[in-house]
């Protein structure tokens, strides 16, 4: 196992030999090599401490340095934009999940399905969301498929095929036994099961994704597996590919995300938007979800960062900040017209329809929506094309949401 040098502590020893060397007589070419060295190995040990400290925080256990190969072979090559691109997804996970300090058996079913609903949500939208449909149709197919009664079904069909744990088998009891059904049972018993039965499928989402992603990535590639064959049946278009191109499944951002050919441009902006909403609630869910709270008053804080209002705040903060350089994130042109495009697709249908009798309000929700759209564009873009970027944006999102919370 590497153990991690500071920094400075190699500096300081490059300075003492190199010094003695000059005492006893050493060339200053030689000293000026040592000392190149020296900082080359610091450079590769960082680097690789760097990346074996993302992998832990996921729960994985490779490892990048197990070979003797030099720190030059290590920090450059062929491998380095795959491992760029691991160490961008990771990140992108990492703050799309609860607190590190969390922990997973101290949270209650109903909290741990509240998170698994909108994980699964963001897969099955990515999944629909290319090739391009009409968004009335996209939501149609999207809500058929995560609706209790298919869930039910689905969470069935794993009980007979699926190799369970002795632990998920437990968490998937405690899930049952945690949903009230009170909705399922004003229409009768069998009502009640479903509802229950889908209750415990989403805890044991939510329980996987916290606790083990590898595992988690199992699961979902399991399900698309049987929706495949489901789609194919009913004649349903999906961006999930075939099961004999499944090999482009490596990671579970690539599962998570529309397949590789998807053409992000041509997607429209409120299509970009119904995703984009997905990834700004799975922010929301994660980020309160630990400590753990009372479902309540978790679902009334995560509703009131995510509702319009606050978007629209956050995305004009973002963009009032970019044109003063305020901050660091510094906007694409790209993304700027990302932005225009979110703004001017989204009708605000509903901000005007609930001040009817006030036409100012009217406006000032209609611009609301708006610009609560445009972000959701902007956040369903980066998600899909580069994880790294989308991390960079959520990342300063949290930096307002800790705004918020301490006002």
């Amino acid at each position: 196992m590497q153990r991690h040098v500071p920094k400075g502590v190699v500096s300081s020893i490059s300075f003492l030999l190199c010094q003695l060397a000059l005492q006893h007589g050493a060339a200053p070419t030689f000293v000026s090599a040592f000392d190149v060295s020296c900082a080359k190995w610091s450079r590769g040990r960082t680097a690789a401490t760097n990346r074996a400290i993302i992998s832990r925080r996921r729960g994985r256990t490779k490892s990048y340095s197990s070979n003797s190969a030099s720190s030059d072979e290590e920090i450059s090559g062929p491998s380095t934009k795959a491992a760029g691109t691991h160490a961008s997804d990771d990140l992108l996970l990492d703050i799309l999940s609860p607190s590190s300090e969390k922990k997973t058996d101290r949270i209650g079913p109903t909290q741990l399905a509240f998170v698994g609903d909108i994980v699964y949500e963001l897969y099955v939208r990515c999944r629909y969301v290319w090739p391009s449909r009409r968004t009335t149709d996209l939501q149609s197919t999207v809500v058929n498929t995560v609706r209790a009664e298919t869930q039910s079904k689905l969470l069935a069909c794993m009980m007979k095929s699926f190799p369970f744990t002795d632990k998920e088998q437990s968490l998937l009891t405690r899930g049952r036994n945690a949903s009230t059904g009170s909705r399922g049972r004003k229409r009768g018993k069998e009502w009640g099961t479903i509802y229950q039965d889908s209750t415990a499928f989403e805890a044991l989402v939510g329980y996987v994704y916290m606790e083990d992603i590898d595992r988690c990535f199992e699961i979902l590639d399991w399900i698309r597996s049987e929706q495949d064959e489901i789609d194919e049946n009913e004649g349903i278009q999906a961006a999930s590919a075939s099961r004999s191109d499944s090999s482009q499944y490596n990671t579970f951002l690539d599962l998570l995300r529309p397949r590789s050919d998807c053409d992000v441009d041509r997607i429209s902006p409120a299509q970009l938007a119904y995703v984009g909403d997905s990834v700004y609630e799975m922010l929301a869910r994660n980020r309160y979800v630990w400590p753990t709270r009372r479902t309540a008053d978790l679902h009334t804080k995560v509703v009131s960062v995510s509702r319009a209002e606050t978007q629209a705040a956050i995305c004009r903060t973002l963009i009032s900040e970019n044109r003063e350089s305020a901050h660091q994130l510094e906007l694409t042109a790209k993304e700027l017209s990302i932005l225009s495009r979110g703004r001017n697709a989204a009708g605000g249908s509903g901000g005007r329809n609930k001040q009817v009798k006030k036409a100012g309000r009217a406006q000032v929700d209609a611009s609301m929506h708006q610009d609560a759209a445009a972000l959701e564009c902007l956040l369903a873009y980066t998600f899909i094309t580069d994880a790294g970027r989308c991390h960079e944006l959520l990342q300063w999102v949290s930096t307002e949401l800790d705004a918020i919370d301490a006002g």
